[in-house]
């Protein structure tokens, strides 16, 4: 499949993010791609089709819907949404995988609720599922 004129076969490669960091970049097609924030990013992470990026930035530059999924161009594919979940969610703070199943963290933790919830999410629907309370 192609992006443009490249070829998505090629992947993306040199991925450079540092945990203090407002800005990541990586390469793909022989470009280096660029996205730079005001605050640093909470989590930036390759997926495993290599075709993809999941960036977490600061709820102080996006707000609460402060995680998308990025084509290996720098395009936003699109924003994850927030589930409709209680308590409240302020936003995500985390994406990991867990074996071979996407997890992402949302904070819902507050001085009256101790605890952030992990779901299960499908970085090629969109889907959010089976949460929990995670500490």
């Amino acid at each position: 499949m192609k992006i443009g004129n490249m070829d998505r076969k090629a992947g993306i490669s040199a991925l450079h993010w540092n945990v203090n960091s407002p800005a990541v970049s990586w390469k793909w097609g022989g470009k280096k791609i660029e996205k730079v924030y005001g605050h640093r990013l909470f989590k930036v992470l390759l997926l495993k089709d290599r075709q993809s990026i999941a960036i977490i930035a600061s709820t102080k530059d996006e707000g609460a819907e402060n995680a998308g999924i990025y084509n290996a161009d720098g395009s936003l594919r699109y924003k994850i949404k927030i589930p409709s979940i209680k308590p409240i969610c302020y936003g995500f703070c985390d994406v990991y995988y867990e074996k071979d199943e996407l997890r992402i963290i949302l904070m819902t933790g507050s001085r009256d609720y101790p605890y952030d919830t992990g779901c299960s999410f499908n970085p090629e629907t969109g889907e959010i599922r089976n949460c929990h309370n995670v500490k």
